[in-house]
């Protein structure tokens, strides 16, 4: 009787660790996600705000007057909390702050994107080159370019495992083609003696 309790316990703690381990996989596969979700959302902000800005930039050309650009520049906010933590890291340098446009909410607003900053952080625009920048960062990049060259290495890596795996399968096959011919050839040989 007593070592059915015992296995009764020890049965019950493995199914306990078992929910356990199912819980916190559940969590990091939805942490993950959501993670990767607000990811893509913060790239198509920026490429949202970009395409604007391009509109905004050609626009300003067409009736000569720069007047039209939205934002604060960069240069011009010095007592931001924010925007100095920003400069601190020194992802842009201090000559090309004049460059660049601070958007706040209502700069967004004003751009009918219908998107907001991130919370604690702002979308940053250089209406000359079109380069977004997030004073957050994402994954350690701030500027889109660097996101879009992360993305486009990350997809060329995919394609070059997926290519090597293909390559394998069909070695493989050839392998297993070359072995099923040796075999019928020793099956043939034994047959005849």
């Amino acid at each position: 009787m007593r070592s059915e309790k015992g296995l009764g316990i020890i049965g019950i703690i493995i199914i306990i660790m078992i929910i356990i381990a199912l819980a916190v996989g559940t969590t990091f596969l939805i942490k993950n996600y959501i993670a990767k979700e607000k990811g893509i959302d913060i790239k198509q902000n920026m490429l949202s705000i970009q395409g604007a800005c391009k509109v905004l930039k050609q626009d300003s050309i067409v009736k000569k007057n720069t007047d039209m650009f939205v934002g604060t520049k960069l240069s011009d906010m010095n007592e931001d909390n924010l925007m100095n933590d920003f400069k601190s890291k020194g992802i842009i340098a201090e000559s090309d702050y004049e460059k660049y446009y601070c958007l706040n909410n209502d700069n967004l607003e004003q751009l009918n994107l219908g998107i907001q900053n991130e919370e604690n952080s702002y979308y940053l625009i250089n209406y000359d080159d079109n380069e977004v920048i997030i004073t957050s960062g994402y994954n350690g990049k701030y500027k889109l370019s660097e996101i879009n060259t992360e993305d486009e290495n990350n997809q060329d890596n995919q394609e070059s495992q997926s290519e090597e795996n293909k390559d394998n399968q069909e070695n493989q096959g050839e392998e297993n083609k070359d072995n099923q011919e040796n075999q019928d050839e020793e099956n043939s040989n034994n047959d005849n003696q």
